[in-house]
C-alpha cells in the first residue's frame, strides 16, 4: 500500500493540471477556493449542495460580481426527489429536511446587478452524483 501511495503521489507531481485520484474522488477540493477565485464559468451539481453553497457564498458572490457566470443544478423542492434522497439517508419519514436544505440554497442572497450571470436548475430527480467544475476562459 505505502508503494501505491508513493506512485500515486508521484504521478500528482508529473500531472500537476490534472487532480490525484485521492482529490478527484474526496468530497472537499482543497484549491476549490482559489479555483473559484480565478475562473469565468462555475458550475455545481448535487441534491442540495447546501453545505458547498454556505462553505463558498461569499467566494460566489465575488465571483459573479466579477462577471463569472455561475449555474447550480439541485434537485426541485417541490417534487419527489426530497422523498428519495430521505429513503436513502436511510430517513423515508423525514423528505422535508431534504426540501429546507435545497431551499436554502435556492434563496442564497442575489444581487440583482449579478443575477444575471447566476442560473439555477431544478432537477425532478436524484442525481448519483455531484459535480464541482470550474473554468478559466
Amino acid at each position: 500500500m505505502a508503494e501505491l501511495d508513493a506512485r500515486v503521489a508521484e504521478l500528482s507531481r508529473l500531472v500537476e493540471t490534472k487532480p490525484a485520484g485521492d482529490g478527484f474522488l474526496s468530497n472537499e477540493r482543497a484549491d476549490l477556493r482559489e479555483r473559484i477565485a480565478r475562473t469565468d464559468d462555475i458550475r455545481f451539481t448535487g441534491v442540495t449542495l447546501g453545505r458547498t453553497i454556505r462553505a463558498y457564498v461569499d467566494d460566489l458572490r465575488e465571483s459573479l460580481e466579477r462577471g463569472a457566470s455561475v449555474k447550480v443544478l439541485v434537485i426541485d423542492p417541490a417534487g419527489t426527489a426530497p422523498a428519495g434522497a430521505a429513503r436513502i439517508c436511510l430517513t423515508p419519514d423525514q423528505s422535508e429536511v431534504f426540501e429546507h436544505r435545497v431551499r436554502s440554497t435556492l434563496y442564497m442572497p442575489r444581487d440583482p446587478h449579478t443575477e444575471e450571470r447566476l442560473e439555477v436548475r431544478l432537477l425532478p430527480f436524484l442525481p448519483g452524483f455531484g459535480i464541482r467544475r470550474t473554468t478559466t476562459a
